[in-house]
């Protein structure tokens, strides 16, 4: 499961609202990056929306590889997660029940 927290904040937002959901669903490997520029993570060059898409398909590519993820992210990470599932070879587009 790849959380991505949107404009300002850090890894810190996701990880608080989704660990309680997973403390009783066991198995789901789980990443909470800092956007570039955000957190403690640099800039590394980045200046568009564009080049952030870059950033985190690289990301994809290092810690996920062509194994199947869930995608999740705040409101306004919105346009990156829909990107990147475009970017990405869409398997299932499942919702993700909290019940």
């Amino acid at each position: 499961m790849l959380a991505l927290h949107g404009w300002t904040p850090d890894h810190r937002l996701m990880l608080g609202c989704l660990e309680p959901l997973f403390e009783t669903r066991p198995g789901y490997r789980r990443l909470y990056p800092d956007l570039p520029a955000m957190g403690k993570s640099p800039a590394n060059g980045v200046k568009s929306s564009d080049d952030m898409l870059a950033a985190l398909e690289e990301l994809v590519e290092a810690e996920i590889g062509a194994e199947p993820f869930l995608l999740l992210g705040d409101v306004s990470a919105v346009g990156l997660i829909a990107a990147l599932a475009v970017s990405a070879t869409v398997v299932d587009v499942s919702p993700f029940s909290t019940n």
